[in-house]
């Protein structure tokens, strides 16, 4: 399992676990403070960049004072940006930690004139077996949870390295430590929507796994989003918006009266006809809906001008409503 800077749920979810948490520290070193989230290598990960955050460094220099004789880095100094630094690292074999399990110890980082204790966590990981869905479909309200498992003799380590844009992790719902599970255990990572920026993007996309299962340390699940049963419902004489020979504006009602998210827009206004909203998304039972359009009377051909225009809606039983529009130009 080679780290790298791009994790998003495991070094985020260590921080919420080390803020302002100093029983990690030992007592006897004159230091500070103990790092706001740890490095968790294993002998038997490629060396990698490893991102580590320290509270109040700020952007700064700092130097490794003090490690573990197993872990190797390439350089002992670096520089720490808004907070966060990276090195380049990996593990030797610690013939101590032979047996499968998580061996705890720390680097000390001098920053600002300060020294800060680091977590460290040297893996046995023995033959973990990672077992997740194939697909995951998540509701446009609410958390939908998926769920990581380990089937294997040792111990699983996972992070998310990417995902939807539009996708977010609920982290005061997620446990910290279940990015580490034993046999037969189980992670739950608690998902919401941002339903505008999905809409955007096409209501699907990718979550990439990172696990130490040698058999699958890459795992890509595709994920949609689901919004429901929407129901457009449309005026009974709104079919059809006549202006006439002064008209200039015509309200047009439209509801959702389902029970899931309906999101219209309208296609094909001519050069002469807008509308106060063009697009949008309304919760389900919201009977509150309408725009109104406008006719610009002095860009109408002489006589009969006539146009259809469609509302389109992800209405699986109406998707595209057509509006004929007519308007009398004027006549030379």
């Amino acid at each position: 399992m080679k780290k790298t800077c791009q994790n998003i749920i495991l070094f985020f979810a260590v921080l919420l676990l080390f803020a302002c948490n100093d029983e990690f520290l030992n007592e006897s070193l004159d230091v500070s403070d103990v790092g706001a989230s740890m490095i968790i290598i294993s002998p038997t990960w490629t060396a990698g960049d490893y991102m580590f955050s320290i509270n109040g460094a700020g952007s700064a220099d700092f130097e490794i004072v003090s490690k573990p004789h197993w872990l190797k880095v390439d350089s002992n100094t670096g520089t720490f940006i808004n907070g966060m630094a990276i090195i380049h690292c990996e593990a030797d074999v610690e013939p101590r930690f032979s047996e499968l399990g998580i061996y705890a110890d720390q680097m000390l980082v001098s920053v600002n004139d300060k020294k800060y204790a680091v977590p460290l966590y040297y893996i046995t990981e023995g033959d973990p077996s990672v077992e997740v869905i194939k697909t995951l479909e998540v509701n446009y309200s609410g958390e939908t949870k998926l769920k990581i498992s380990n089937k294997g003799d040792g111990i699983l380590v996972w992070d998310i390295v990417d995902m939807p844009e539009w996708l977010e992790v609920n982290l005061d719902g997620f446990v910290p430590m279940s990015v580490f599970l034993g046999r037969d255990a189980d992670a739950y990572v608690p998902f919401t929507v941002n339903v505008e920026k999905a809409i955007n993007s096409g209501l699907s996309g990718t979550i990439v796994l990172q696990t130490n299962d040698r058999n699958n340390l890459m795992i890509q699940v595709p994920v949609s989003v689901s919004l429901g049963s929407p129901r457009l419902s449309v005026g009974a004489y709104d079919s059809s918006v006549n202006f006439g020979r002064s008209g200039t504006s015509y309200y047009f009602n439209f509801t959702n009266g389902g029970s899931g998210l309906l999101v219209w827009h309208f296609e094909n206004l001519p050069d002469w006809l807008s509308v106060s909203q063009q697009s949008g998304i309304y919760e389900s039972n919201n009977y509150q809906g309408g725009v109104v359009f406008t006719c610009d009377r002095s860009k109408l051909n002489p006589g009969v001008n006539t146009a259809t225009i469609y509302l389109e809606s992800n209405d699986a039983r109406t998707s595209s409503f057509a509006i004929d529009v007519t308007a009398q130009g004027a006549v030379n």
